[in-house]
């Protein structure tokens, strides 16, 4: 997609963010406490076929950062107010 806008952007991170939530959920696991285990978990995620895999290739590590900070702010606020979107 080129020039994804702000909305398609939060859509797709939001994807993410929900497949990580139900792959947690799937096999009983915890959140990710660190930057590592959030970037494994989107390993797994992403390694089910090679465009999975090329997708996760093509994130650096800012992107990862990035993400893992998201994800963290919105487990932390979910904690906090559970019916939060």
């Amino acid at each position: 997609m080129e020039n994804p806008s702000q909305d398609d952007v939060t859509q797709m991170i939001e994807h993410i963010f929900a497949r990580v939530d139900k792959m947690l959920a799937d096999n009983e696991l915890d959140p990710p406490g660190d930057q590592t285990g959030f970037t494994e978990l989107l390993r797994l995620l992403f390694s089910a076929d090679d465009s999975g895999m090329a997708i996760f290739a093509a994130m650096d590590d800012e992107l990862l950062v990035l993400l893992f900070k998201l994800y963290d702010e919105r487990r932390i606020r979910q904690q906090v107010a559970p019916n939060y979107e």
